[in-house]
């Protein structure tokens, strides 16, 4: 019982963690596309709200982004 108990806090915790790193990349990709775009660089921009879609959009959160979710 008790390994079991060890077992599912250890994969409650893995889906955690990686649920916040997605929210923070995601984050983080569209801050730094905002960025971009305030010095004129739209193939940046392109490129880094390419990759926070790419975040948000995760099969792991639903037809919602995570993003939409918090």
């Amino acid at each position: 019982v008790l390994a079991l108990n060890v077992v599912l806090l250890l994969i409650w915790w893995a889906l955690t963690n990686w649920r916040d790193n997605a929210f923070d990349r995601a984050l983080l990709h569209y801050n730094q596309a905002y960025a971009a775009l305030q010095t004129s660089d739209v193939d940046l921009a392109r490129k880094e709200f390419e990759l926070a879609f790419r975040f948000n959009r995760s099969p792991f959160w639903g037809k919602e982004g995570i993003l939409e979710q918090t």
